[in-house]
């Protein structure tokens, strides 16, 4: 495998992960450990065979990254730092940075329900998002997350 440099972007088959170590699992995807260290990959649910069906996850994928950058150079988000496939999944890819050195889940941090000030300024980001054109309606304990020393989203 060939050492890749900060913020290249990856094309088809080089984006790798270790298919045993899942991070996370929400209602679109699962995350699992990077094999770049400092790196996290989100694969996507439900790929069928249809090449019409994969082409529109693959759409959907590139979109949702692009969306992912504008918010992360915003603070907002993980940097996303590749999009591709692998020979572990079918389906479409997203390498980002592994935030969870500083961060964790509200989930883990406050149990179910986040203090009344985590929530307000989450609200806030949303709506700063919506300015950017960026719909965040999947916001919630198990994907927002707070920084592990000062406990702010």
């Amino acid at each position: 495998m060939r050492k890749r440099k900060a913020g290249e972007v990856f094309r088809n088959d080089d984006i790798d992960f270790d298919h045993t170590k899942q991070v996370g699992e929400g209602a679109f995807g699962t995350v699992y450990e990077g094999i770049t260290p400092g790196r996290v990959v989100k694969t996507f649910k439900d790929i069928n065979d249809d090449v019409d069906y994969l082409k529109y996850e693959f759409e959907a994928a590139a979109n949702e990254a692009y969306l992912q950058q504008l918010a992360a150079s915003r603070g907002l988000a993980p940097r996303v730092t590749g999009m591709g496939a692998s020979s572990f999944s079918p389906g479409p890819l997203i390498e980002m940075e592994d935030m969870r050195d500083m961060y964790e889940t509200v989930a883990s941090r406050y149990g179910g329900r986040a203090p009344r000030s985590v929530r307000v300024k989450t609200q806030q980001q949303v709506g700063q998002m919506a300015l950017m054109g960026i719909n965040a309606a999947d916001r919630n304990p198990g994907n927002v997350m707070v920084n592990r020393f000062t406990g702010k989203p």
